[in-house]
């Protein structure tokens, strides 16, 4: 419920681009991060069994569990490059064990148990999450074609666990310590700004593809076309992420309230 109004909001955007009115733009360009929200619908999907496998044997064994599956399916996969490459099914399993950990994390922040976040230890885990995408992006871009193999995912899964116990620090800190109200705002539409981006540039592409305008990638095109991006996505999360929201909380609050009158 909560994806797919956006899902199909963006569904339509990548369909117009593919079409002959958008034909300068690139179809993969248009929908490429497609394969992401399905691999979300597949966790969302699997979470009640998950849930009670969880439930039964913990976080950390359940996680291990599809750390060793994940780790079997990349070995028996070392030419593969993208993520996308690997089909919808076999991306959800690999990434698997990162999503896990972000919902252990969301549990532990419901029942009070992030660690403290004194403020040395957590400018120390950001000075390590920020070591650890300098490291990940010398070596997605700048090591030999194909080697070190299937970097792409190996590299997700190595950053979304460390990014995982440096959010679990900065969660604690802003439970005493709120966060920038703007900041916040902005990170409200930041996920519609993931799903979107690619087609609000082509968009642009095209609009402004009359002499009038400098070249895509000049200092004076690419601050409007920033704006049109961030001002297009807001739009979008207003009329597609937000309302999605809402009817999920909503349907999640009536079911709840259902379940608790039949007992």
């Amino acid at each position: 419920m909560r994806l797919g109004l956006p899902l199909a909001g963006a569904l339509a955007l990548g369909l117009l681009l593919s079409a002959k009115n958008f034909s300068g733009t690139n179809r993969v360009s248009a929908m490429i991060w497609i394969w992401t929200l399905l691999v979300e619908l597949i966790f969302y999907s699997i979470y009640p069994v998950l849930l009670v496998a969880v439930r039964r044997w913990g976080w950390r064994m359940v996680t291990a569990l599809s750390l060793v599956l994940s780790g079997i399916l990349l070995a028996s996969n070392l030419q593969v490059l993208h993520p996308g490459e690997f089909g919808v099914v076999i991306s959800a399993m690999i990434y698997l064990p990162v999503w896990l950990s972000g919902c252990h994390l969301g549990e532990r922040l419901g029942t009070c148990g992030l660690p403290t976040a004194t403020l040395p230890r957590l400018w120390g885990w950001r000075a390590a999450v920020l070591e650890g995408f300098v490291v990940t992006s010398l070596v997605l871009y700048h090591a030999p074609v194909g080697w070190p193999p299937v970097r792409y995912p190996a590299a997700v899964i190595g950053v979304g666990f460390l990014a995982s116990r440096w959010l679990g620090y900065e969660m604690a800190r802003c439970s005493t310590h709120p966060p920038f109200r703007w900041l916040e705002w902005c990170g409200s539409w930041s996920y519609s700004l993931y799903i979107t981006h690619f087609m609000w540039f082509g968009i642009w592409i095209r609009l402004v593809d009359q002499p009038l305008f400098p070249g895509v990638g000049t200092p004076l095109e690419f601050f409007p076309r920033l704006a049109f991006i961030f001002a297009a996505t807001v739009l979008f999360y207003f009329a597609c992420e937000r309302p999605s929201h809402i009817f999920a909380r909503d349907a999640g609050r009536w079911l709840d309230k259902s379940s608790r009158r039949k007992r």
